[in-house]
């Protein structure tokens, strides 16, 4: 039986948990973690996701599978189509073909995504109060386009590289 390391090394060029190989996700670039972290702070949000932990999960595959596949590095643009919540989080939805290619990819390699579709977000703060999702479904698009943030980048590679 492999261990986890091994199952892991794979996906040496895409963020992954190393809970399997199952876990596709992308990184928000840092400066538009920055900017949407203070956001959230200057919407008096408290507890927002930090900005190095900011992702978008692609895929998660329950099943914890292990299909050997590599991925080239990774530089995606989505556009911030809405705030809202989802599960237990407070979540900016985005849409990017880019991002649906991917998931559409992983699919086609045998991957089963835990949900019936992709529904592309970001995270943004887990267990908010009715009072942060209703300050943030209120404010926060607004503040992001005075803020120039109507585009989020997404990347797998490691900061520094291009």
């Amino acid at each position: 039986m492999p261990s986890i390391k091994n199952k892991c090394i794979f996906l040496n060029a895409i963020n992954y948990s190393c809970g399997g190989g199952g876990y596709f996700s992308l990184s928000v670039m840092p400066q538009d973690a920055a900017t949407l972290y203070n956001c959230m702070k200057e919407l008096n949000i408290s507890g927002p996701i930090p900005p190095r932990k900011m992702h978008s999960t692609i895929m998660y595959d329950v099943r914890d599978p292990l299909i050997s596949m590599s991925m080239p590095k990774l530089k995606v643009e989505a556009h911030i189509i809405d705030v809202g919540e989802l599960g237990n989080a407070l979540v900016l939805s985005i849409k990017s073909f880019q991002l649906e290619r991917i998931f559409n990819m992983l699919s086609e390699r045998g991957f089963k995504h835990s949900y019936p579709f992709l529904n592309p977000h970001i995270s943004l703060k887990y267990n908010p109060t009715k009072e942060d999702i209703a300050n943030a479904k209120e404010n926060l698009m607004n503040l992001l386009k005075k803020k120039n943030l109507t585009k989020i980048t997404l990347y797998n590679f490691k900061r520094g590289m291009t």
